[in-house]
């Protein structure tokens, strides 16, 4: 039991450590937004699905043509401007949706189980880290049990907020993305109702840690 309020302690006490890093925006060229920090993470994660995944040189010629064809799709959907947000909506869900099968009917049998391993793989190592990451942060931080069964209260109401906002389809991503700030603000504010003064600022300390040790490997 007490595991397993760990890891819930250290999945809040992350998710409002990295709420401003996560929500982090830059401008592309073309006036659009993206998400550095959901970039890197992207990459570092899709890197680790394609381990020992061998593509053929035809695989990798198909895989391009979809992503460029895809690219071009989005494009000039953007440009329609006489259509509502909820055709847009709809019409980019099936652009998504057909560029996923795409991509996955260039993969073989072998191939899908081998990403479907790396994936399972990837779910426990992150498990791993999560569980020594919370006994560190409790040992830091101190937390007392009451600490701990609040925290655990608001982590499961938040998952739970959270999910239910991914899984709204009637919302755009845009609003699903504004959605999910505000309900890291909030948390980030409960947060503070929650630890005491000096747990706060052994948490700034945290987070200027770990923005410091990012930073670094930003830049390798």
């Amino acid at each position: 039991m007490k595991k397993l309020l760990s890891i819930l302690v250290i999945s809040l006490i992350t998710f409002s450590v990295n709420a401003q890093e996560k929500i982090q925006m830059s401008h592309t060229k073309d006036g659009s937004h993206t998400n550095r920090h959901q970039h890197r993470e992207h990459r570092h994660y899709h890197k680790g699905v394609m381990k020992s995944v061998n593509l053929s040189d035809v695989q990798k010629a198909q895989m391009k043509t979809a992503r460029e064809d895809f690219r071009s799709k989005m494009n000039e959907l953007r440009k329609e401007d006489n259509i509502t947000v909820a055709e847009m909506r709809i019409k980019k869900t099936a652009l998504h949706k057909e560029q996923k099968e795409k991509i996955n009917n260039i993969f073989t049998a072998d191939q899908k189980k081998q990403i479907a391993q790396n994936m399972a793989d990837i779910k426990t190592h992150r498990k791993e880290i999560h569980e020594k990451r919370a006994k560190e942060m409790q040992a830091k931080l101190g937390l007392s049990s009451d600490q701990v069964a609040s925290l655990k209260a608001q982590h499961e109401a938040t998952h739970a907020q959270v999910k239910a906002i991914r899984e709204n389809n009637s919302l755009s991503r845009e609003d699903k993305i504004q959605q999910v700030k505000a309900i890291r603000n909030t948390s980030k504010e409960q947060l503070k109702n929650l630890l005491t003064a000096d747990q706060l600022k052994k948490l700034e300390e945290i987070k200027k840690d770990r923005r410091n040790i990012g930073s670094q490997q930003s830049k390798k």
